[in-house]
């Protein structure tokens, strides 16, 4: 039996030797150095820009660790130098995380030992994800009782705080602990806590690698069904989230699926597609993962020459990248192939010297294949009592590991995981239930608040338009009577005139102007002045003739108007004379009340007729009489 390198495995040691790929990273984000880092250049930053700063180098650089860390080492330099103790408490736990990944696991605990007395009682959010950090730096030491204790301070911080992040993360560091140390059945128990801690805060990334360590976990106790189900639900995930790293692994880890259930046409199909998400990453530690389990394949098909070249070029990738479990697991199926290979004897020392490391590691699940493939080698060379040995160490361990009553606990754990993912989608539906209805009503009371708005501004428009269609009436009314009024005073005004005018006439009949100027009798010399004032009383005064000239003027203001637009060339005196013509007073009429003689009325006329040029058939008092 040989053993599979998968994404338990991979995220084991990944963290330390993802600085084989990250230079490619750095020569993507230096284009961006000057500007990241202009902050620090400058020489201009207060505590609160440098945790700005801090916490923008950690959202905007999480694939560049190695010159994030760089960074992050500048701000410490200065923070330390301004004695600014929540920037420098900030900067080191965030360089902390990067020290975690790159797997400088020493260097990032004692970053956070340096952190926490910088802490208060008013940072027990940060203080909590401190202690989470430093017990991931002990668990990737394989110091679990270390990890134990720190877990146990976090996860207390974390009930104080009831934060849903805090207890998933606190859930999945202790299930990697756990996992560890070979209780899968305490490791799945955990992961299925911090599932629905992920769900409820939409952490999909991490739920994603919940499922994903759940699917392993139940790989290694044999229970396939399960295993698969929470591999396709975290490739799922992937997929959604466009994770080509992730999807890269679990890719990996369904092609193991598929070898382990003798699926090979299937395994070999998803290794391929594997393989060349690998290559696009760059991921050194991907391609040797690949290799190593595409090599395992071929040793089951009895390829033995190219499975050979795949492990050795699985081995050139490890020695580059220091991997010690890396080495260990190469050793592990490099001795598998001798075993199919029918060379058991060069086999025995390689395993023996793995089962020593695997003891040194603490690494439970390996030393179970480890012991499994000793027997089979000493059973395979001859020696029975050897082999029994091997044989009743492996199964003590692999009893513990895929007992009956485990199985039972993990199907437990799955049905409690099950109801509270049920009880927690139960609670989000009617949680969005309470917020339609209550957005429903707040609908409900905007539509009738709206509705009543708009029928009182449509009453107030309504009474509005009422008022003033009554004001127009009232003012129409007004205006016709005002007008009506204005008719009378004019054809008062105009027989006014006339009857000056008759007067005037009247009294040229009885005392003519040369009567009054010749000389007569002293008698009539004497009743003269009193016949000339009594002529002068009836004579219309300039005054008077003004004043009845004006008021014609402003009776006829609209005719005037009109026919000025009709015959612009016609003077104001060939104006006035077309409203008296129009008013059907004679051209004697006019020419008394005008004081001007008969022929110039008549003068004045045939120029009017000639201005607006009218045929002879046309009557002129009849045509000013039909402008309106």
């Amino acid at each position: 039996m040989t053993i599979f390198l998968n994404n338990g495995f991979l995220r084991y040691f990944y963290k330390l030797f993802i600085l084989s790929n990250v230079f490619i990273l750095i020569a993507f984000s230096c284009k961006n150095r000057h500007s990241s880092s202009g902050l620090l250049q400058s020489g201009d930053f207060d505590e609160r820009a440098l945790i700005q700063y801090t916490d923008s180098i950690a959202k905007s650089l999480k694939n560049n660790p190695v010159y994030a860390l760089s960074l992050m080492d500048s701000v410490i330099k200065i923070s330390e130098a301004q004695k600014y103790e929540g920037a420098l408490m900030n900067a080191l736990y965030e360089s902390a995380r990067y020290k975690n990944r790159l797997g400088n696991f020493s260097e990032a605990y004692r970053d956070l030992q340096r952190a926490y007395p910088l802490t208060s009682f008013e940072d027990s959010d940060l203080t909590t994800l401190i202690f989470i950090e430093m017990a991931e730096s002990q668990r990737n030491m394989i110091h679990y009782p270390v990890a134990d204790s720190l877990l146990q301070v976090a996860g207390a911080l974390a009930d104080k705080n009831k934060s849903a992040h805090h207890l998933a993360a606190i859930h999945s560091t202790a299930a990697n602990v756990e996992s560890g140390r070979g209780n899968f059945e305490e490791a799945t128990a955990l992961f299925l806590k911090a599932a629905p801690h992920y769900s409820e805060i939409q952490d999909s990334a991490n739920l994603a690698i919940v499922y994903e360590s759940i699917g392993l976990l139940y790989r290694q106790s044999g229970n396939y069904d399960q295993a698969f189900g929470y591999i396709r639900k975290a490739f799922s995930i992937n997929q959604a989230l466009a994770d080509t790293s992730m999807l890269a692994v679990n890719k990996n880890n369904m092609g193991v699926l598929f070898l382990e259930t003798n699926q090979l046409d299937s395994a070999i199909v998803f290794y391929q597609k594997s393989l060349n998400l690998y290559r696009r990453l760059n991921s050194k530690i991907g391609l040797a993962m690949t290799f190593m389990n595409i090599a395992n394949l071929l040793i089951e098909k009895n390829d033995f020459d190219v499975a050979e070249n795949y492990l050795d070029s699985s081995l050139t990738i490890i020695h580059q990248t220091g991997s010690a479990y890396g080495l260990l697991l190469e050793q592990i199926n490099r001795a598998g192939l001798f075993m199919k290979k029918g060379e058991a004897k060069k086999a025995i020392p390689m395993l023996e010297d793995a089962l020593e490391k695997c003891d040194k590691m603490e690494l439970i699940s390996e030393k179970a294949e480890v012991l499994k493939m000793i027997y089979e080698a000493w059973l395979a060379e001859g020696n029975h009592e050897k082999a029994l040995f091997y044989f009743t160490n492996h199964h003590l361990i692999a009893d513990s590991l895929r007992s009956a009553n485990i199985q039972q606990k993990l199907a437990g754990a799955q049905n409690d995981f099950e109801i509270k993912n049920r009880e927690v989608k139960l609670l989000k539906l009617e949680n969005s239930l309470s917020a339609a209805a209550a957005k429903s009503r707040n609908q409900r009371h905007f539509l009738v608040t709206a509705v009543v708005f708009l029928m009182l501004i449509a009453l107030i428009l309504f009474y509005r338009k009422r008022s003033v269609e009554m004001q127009s009436a009232l003012i129409k009314v007004k205006l016709e009577k005002a007008l009506a009024n204005l008719e009378i005073k004019n054809r008062e005004l105009l027989n006014h005139a006339k009857q000056l005018s008759q007067m005037k006439e009247y009294t040229e009949k009885i005392v003519p102007e040369n009567l009054i100027n010749n000389d007569i009798s002293e008698t009539a010399n004497e009743v003269k002045p009193n016949i000339k004032n009594l002529k002068n009383s009836i004579q219309p005064t300039n005054g008077m003739m003004k004043e009845i000239e004006s008021r014609f003027e402003y009776a006829n203001k609209a005719f005037f108007i009109k026919i000025l637009q009709l015959h612009p060339n016609l003077s104001p005196s060939e104006l006035r004379l077309c409203g008296f013509l129009r008013s059907n007073m004679t051209s004697k009429e006019i020419a008394v009340l005008t004081n001007r003689s008969l022929r110039t009325i008549e003068n004045t006329r045939n120029r009017i007729r000639h201005k607006m040029i009218l045929p002879p058939e046309t009557n002129l008092v009849s045509y000013l009489a039909g402008i309106k």
